[in-house]
């Protein structure tokens, strides 16, 4: 919470972001992880999809989509709780890998 705070108040909140990773559905949430030359994952943030963007079906984390995505950071709270994410404004499936 307190880095998402500090984030908030910071320069790059709300700044529009374009990136490459693979996309997966987890429990209804998105997820946008890079990889290492292995295939393991990285670093992961989480995507929010307001206007359902996002056409994938729930995957497993074997299942990964090659995903341009071009989006705002932004917080959005749930339960009281702040979360760092990218709010979805296009995304693209692309092909190849990233890491």
């Amino acid at each position: 919470r307190g880095f998402c705070s500090e984030y908030n108040n910071s320069d790059h909140y709300e700044k529009q972001v374009r990136i490459f990773g693979h996309c997966v559905v987890k429990n209804g949430y998105y997820y946008l992880l890079g990889l290492n030359e292995k295939g393991s994952m990285t670093w992961s943030i989480e995507l929010y999809d307001p206007n359902n963007l996002i056409v994938l079906p729930e995957s497993e984390s074997t299942e990964l989509n090659p995903v341009e995505i071009v989006g705002r950071l932004k917080i959005y709270m749930e339960n009281n709780i702040a979360y760092a994410c990218i709010e979805v404004e296009s995304i693209a499936c692309v092909s190849g890998t990233f890491s």
